[in-house]
């Protein structure tokens, strides 16, 4: 228990939801902490063609890598994953 968060980690199917249980209802992340700001940067620097570019998230909700990096692809196409 944290305060008055009850923490619950749920997985299904390969995915990770963080909930937490309060006082009064469940409320998706409120585990999460304050926002942060996020940069995710992709670079390559072995292997022609070299690149390097960067996404910064602001103020962003505490949460899964994989989240993030699908908003990073959602604002810059050059963020592709496979």
């Amino acid at each position: 228990m944290v305060g008055n968060v009850f923490p619950v980690l749920l997985v299904a199917g390969g995915l990770t939801a963080a909930y937490g249980f309060l006082d009064g209802g469940w409320s998706p992340c409120s585990i999460c902490g304050d926002p942060i700001d996020v940069t995710l940067t992709a670079k390559n620097h072995f292997v022609e063609p070299y690149f390097e570019f960067s996404v910064t998230i602001q103020q962003t909700s505490q949460r899964e890598l994989v989240s993030l990096m699908q908003e990073a692809a959602d604002i810059d196409g050059r963020f592709k994953y496979g």
